[in-house]
């Protein structure tokens, strides 16, 4: 049976879907391996990209070079994912992800709640990563999905 993922959206909960994304690379890697889908919101995704694109290490390191981790006054996130993705991502990422990486996302024009799952390119993917960290539309409507899944398909949240 392979079980699909779900990382919730929260910065406060980032460091935490770090360690439990480890744990279970550690303890129970057909879980992750095997997934069909990850899924992800918020901070949430960028651990579950963190997952498929196998670049969990690093961002743990740079979460613990902060005492307050992603929410760091010091931390420019979004500059830091930028420039970590386009170092450390294979060239067929959006290739790897496509399909499996699904992202929880607020669409700007009306305001409605999108899962995307397929990348053109590389660059769509990094921007995708990047836009679905930003929580400040979120806030104002409330729209988004926090914690992503596909209906009768078995899902471990975390």
């Amino acid at each position: 049976m392979n079980l699909s993922v779900s990382f919730g959206g929260s910065g406060f909960l980032a460091t935490y879907q770090l360690g439990a994304a480890q744990s279970l690379l550690d303890n129970a890697a057909w879980i992750l391996q095997g997934a069909p889908r990850v899924y992800g919101a918020s901070a949430g995704s960028l651990v579950a990209a963190a997952v498929v694109c196998d670049q969990l290490l690093e961002f743990a390191r740079f979460t613990k070079q902060h005492p307050l981790g992603l929410l760091s006054p010091a931390v420019d996130i979004f500059q830091w994912l930028e420039v970590t993705l386009r170092r450390c991502l294979p060239d067929n990422a959006h290739t790897l992800a496509s399909g499996r990486l699904h992202i929880s996302m607020t669409r700007i024009s009306d305001a409605k709640n999108v899962i995307v799952s397929e990348f053109n390119s590389s660059d769509e993917l990094i921007g995708v990563k990047v836009n679905s960290a930003h929580f400040r539309l979120w806030k104002l409507l409330n729209k988004h999905n926090n914690l992503p899944l596909l209906k009768n398909a078995q899902t471990l949240s975390v």
